[in-house]
């Protein structure tokens, strides 16, 4: 189906922004015509087909259901995030889309249909959406399995900071300077860590050590884990992978202990997001450097395209 679709879109002078195993993004407006993006050539344009043209490419895929048209209407349905207020029964809508790959990309309305900051100092994510601006779909591949860094105790499934981090790549895509969000410095936390094993329980042996029940560290307790920056270890210490007991304020993170977890009754660790000086010791002197949210969204988002997107 992909195949088809990608030569259908091909012959007819477009191209996608992205696919997927069950999706294509065509990159089209009402009208068609030329559309900023960087290309290889260096032209910064690209055709975006007409929402008529990728209708008749639907119609055409469309002629090869087998299905009950009463049940499955449209081999290629149209998602409700390309109509206003994602109301199918309202007007088509252009959207925008920042792409990275096929399962990491955010799709928004800019202010006045140009790659536009959708927050801003004086905005947020959530008013600029009120507006009919901002992001109105935006995947967490890359983000997901890890837990809400803002305040987990109100929500620790909350995915606000999802939208936000999106929003201030955007924002830095189209040459703003977006205000650093407070949480892109603390460390990533794993968002499903669990204590399953005896071998990982055994790595809290001194945790545990003169402990209440209420304050050990039990079986399939959730726990606190962390994920050591690679570059910053010293080579005897490679593959040090610490958790510490589970604590729902972030502003403990930097101050709880860490054990590694391949280690029974090994030493704790303190851990750092700044760069390791001095330089962390076997018995845990010194502090371990990990990976912060701020890291992985910059690199996450160091590439990617701006394009219009039906």
């Amino acid at each position: 189906m992909l195949a088809l679709l990608e030569r259908l879109v091909t012959d007819a002078g477009g191209t996608w922004c992205f696919a997927d195993t069950d999706s294509f993004a065509i990159v089209s407006s009402a009208s068609g015509g030329s559309v900023p993006c960087p290309t290889p050539d260096g032209s910064g344009l690209i055709r975006a087909l007409s929402f008529a043209e990728v209708d008749a490419i639907r119609a055409r895929i469309g002629a090869l259901n087998p299905y009950d048209r009463l049940v499955v209407p449209d081999l290629l349905k149209l998602e409700k995030v390309n109509f206003e207020g994602n109301d199918p029964t309202k007007l088509r809508r252009n959207l925008w889309a920042y792409s990275v790959a096929a399962k990491k990309y955010a799709l928004f309305v800019p202010d006045n249909e140009a790659v536009a900051i959708v927050a801003s100092e004086e905005r947020s994510v959530t008013e600029a959406a009120d507006d009919g601006e901002g992001i109105v779909d935006r995947r967490e591949h890359g983000l997901g399995f890890l837990r809400n860094p803002i305040d987990p105790r109100r929500d620790p499934d909350a995915r606000d900071w999802v939208t936000e981090a999106w929003a201030y790549l955007l924002a830095a895509e189209s040459g703003d300077r977006p205000t650093v969000p407070p949480w892109f410095g603390r460390p990533k936390m794993s968002r499903n860590a669990t204590l399953s094993t005896p071998r990982l329980l055994r790595a809290f042996g001194a945790w545990n050590k003169d402990k209440t029940v209420d304050r050990a560290v039990k079986p399939f307790n959730f726990l606190n884990r962390v994920f050591v920056d690679p570059d910053e270890l010293p080579e005897r210490l490679r593959g040090l992978t610490l958790a510490a007991p589970y604590n729902d304020n972030p502003e403990g993170w930097l101050e709880d202990e860490y054990f590694d977890l391949r280690t029974p009754a090994g030493p704790s660790y303190r851990i750092t997001t700044d760069r390791v000086d001095p330089e962390v010791g076997d018995d845990g002197s010194g502090r371990v450097r990990v990976e912060t949210y701020g890291d992985l969204v910059r690199l996450g988002g160091c590439v990617g395209n701006a394009l219009s997107r039906t």
